[in-house]
């Protein structure tokens, strides 16, 4: 009886030993997949993550560079607009007296093309102050075409009445109030460019 005993010892031992270190084993392999799994993981979400912020980013930046592109474009069709009523226009509005009558022009609304396409950028302007400046100036400036057509056809129909038409003196009366009007209302457009211009050349250079 002791002798089988002895005999199975080693070999119960062994069986121990083996399943223990099977148990050990199984269980470091286990750790260290599920410890690879956790890193292969975090390493999948951090890369996704990086993506998602360098999305975001270029996403950003493309908004950034669309509204500078739309700033630009609107500065270029200012300085357009302001060069051209600045030849003959301004000047004569300036200069006329308040007894005389200003000399009409031919204008029209089609000069605004780029302010006009570009209203929903417009209200995307991060700076509030230019994004006002901006709006009040080609407000200023639709309102200068709207009252020169005005008085451009109230001079063709003085004009057209002749001198001894009973209208002709409420006409020319009329024609020297809105010149007063017109010379108001250049005074204002050049105060607003003039206090736009400077923020929209900080807003393009910064």
């Amino acid at each position: 009886m002791f002798s089988t005993i002895s005999i199975l010892q080693p070999w119960v031992t062994n069986l121990a030993s083996g399943l223990i270190g099977a148990l050990i084993g199984g269980y470091i392999s286990y750790r260290g997949s599920l410890i690879g799994a956790q890193k292969a993981a975090k390493t999948a979400f951090e890369v996704q993550e990086k993506e998602f912020a360098n999305r975001e980013e270029a996403a950003k930046l493309s908004e950034q560079n669309l509204i500078r592109g739309t700033v630009q474009s609107i500065s270029d069709e200012i300085e357009a607009l302001w060069r051209q009523y600045y030849r003959e226009i301004g000047p004569h509005l300036g200069s006329v007296s308040q007894t005389e009558t200003a000399r009409p022009f031919p204008v029209n609304q089609s000069y605004f093309v780029i302010f006009d396409a570009s209203g929903a950028l417009l209200g995307r302007i991060p700076d509030t102050s230019l994004r006002s400046k901006i709006l009040d100036f080609y407000m200023g400036a639709k309102g200068m075409i709207d009252s020169l057509q005005h008085y451009a056809h109230l001079s063709a129909y003085y004009f057209a009445l002749g001198q001894g038409h009973p209208n002709a003196q409420k006409t020319w009366d009329e024609m020297l109030f809105y010149t007063g009007q017109l010379k108001r209302a250049h005074t204002e457009l050049e105060r607003l460019y003039k206090e736009m211009r400077p923020e929209l050349d900080r807003y393009l250079i910064g």
